[in-house]
């Protein structure tokens, strides 16, 4: 019995201390499961504290862009939809002439009045969206375009009224086809081609473009880029000394004496312009997001009531509706091929 005893009492002991022990490892376990757990809290509320100021400065500077990208480039872009509207007119307004018989070399031409007033006016209203790309070009080099989708499509939208002028090939290639054999001018030598049609040159090239905007633009008293007067280009242009005047001598080559007829690739360059006009129209006059894609503005763009002024008369005409087809068709590839068709605002 004495041992039996013993061994209970020995029994008891070993549960004690077990006992003891496992009270000792689950206070040591449960301390360091809460020091780990702190540490845990501790890094977690680093990360979201410097989450949480990393978000607040990126709020900060988008604050800041926008606000500078409103004070900037909102004035140019409200400028552009001026011109653009002036530009659409003059190109409607040439449909109209064109198809009343009044373009080209006849004594009742426009394109031959008194002092060349229609002459000049057109080059003025046709390159000076030119001008305002070169304005949000120099912005682009300070500011963050990324924030704006608006800027943006504006931007992309002026860049291929541009590209448009100097590069006309994919647009005479679109059915019906427009065959395009150009001569070069030679400068000091008159220019002059067998056949208008398919050898006058009927482009700018882009060193041209780069050089005539600067006949179209001045620096204001602080240094900013502004478009230059009617009244002061006309006056430059006339005096064949100025530098206004020589610069736009390829200008003068390219659309005196122009008919749809005889001129058929720079026609079609400019019709695809009169539907880059209205689209940026489209895009600054639309400040809510409707969900409609740069590539479907265009793709409605033939559809779209606005270009009726296009038509002369209201009245329908196959081989129009087939030049605009082109357009849209060579305007919606580029779009494509750069691959901001998607863009759409915001």
């Amino acid at each position: 019995m004495a041992d039996a005893g013993t061994a209970f009492s020995l029994g008891a002991a070993l549960v004690s201390a077990g006992g003891a022990l496992w009270a000792f490892w689950s206070a040591r376990r449960l301390e360091r499961d809460r020091a780990d757990a702190a540490a845990q809290l501790k890094r977690l509320e680093a990360e979201l504290g410097a989450e949480g100021r990393l978000q607040d400065a990126r709020t900060r500077y988008e604050w800041e862009a926008r606000k500078r990208l409103y004070e900037e480039v909102e004035p140019v872009l409200f400028l552009t939809g001026e011109v653009m509207e002036l530009t659409f007119g003059r190109i409607a307004n040439m449909a109209q002439i064109a198809a009343a018989g009044h373009m080209g070399r006849a004594p009742d031409s426009w394109m031959t009045g008194p002092e060349d007033h229609y002459l000049i006016t057109t080059i003025f209203r046709v390159l000076r969206p030119l001008a305002c790309h070169r304005m949000m070009m120099e912005k682009l080099t300070r500011l963050d375009f990324s924030l704006d989708t608006r800027a943006q499509t504006a931007y992309v939208l002026a860049k291929m009224y541009r590209d448009v002028l100097s590069g006309p090939f994919d647009l005479a290639k679109r059915a019906p086809a427009l065959p395009y054999r150009y001569l070069h001018p030679a400068d000091g030598h008159p220019y002059q081609v067998e056949d208008e049609r398919t050898q006058h040159i009927q482009h700018f090239y882009t060193d041209e473009l780069e050089t005539i905007v600067d006949a179209l633009l001045v620096r204001d008293a602080e240094g900013h880029l502004a478009l230059k007067r009617y009244g002061d280009f006309r006056t430059e242009q006339k005096n064949p000394h100025h530098a206004t005047a020589r610069l736009m001598r390829p200008a003068l080559r390219l659309f005196e004496g122009m008919a749809p007829e005889t001129r058929p690739v720079l026609w079609r360059a400019l019709l695809a312009c009169a539907l880059l006009s209205k689209a940026m129209l489209d895009v600054l006059t639309e400040r809510a997001g409707s969900g409609r894609s740069l590539g479907g503005r265009l793709a409605e763009a033939q559809r779209g009531g606005w270009v009726a002024e296009l038509r002369a008369g209201g009245n329908a005409d196959p081989a129009l509706e087939a030049e605009l087809a082109a357009c849209v068709a060579a305007l919606r590839a580029r779009l494509e091929g750069n691959r901001v068709a998607h863009i759409r605002l915001a």
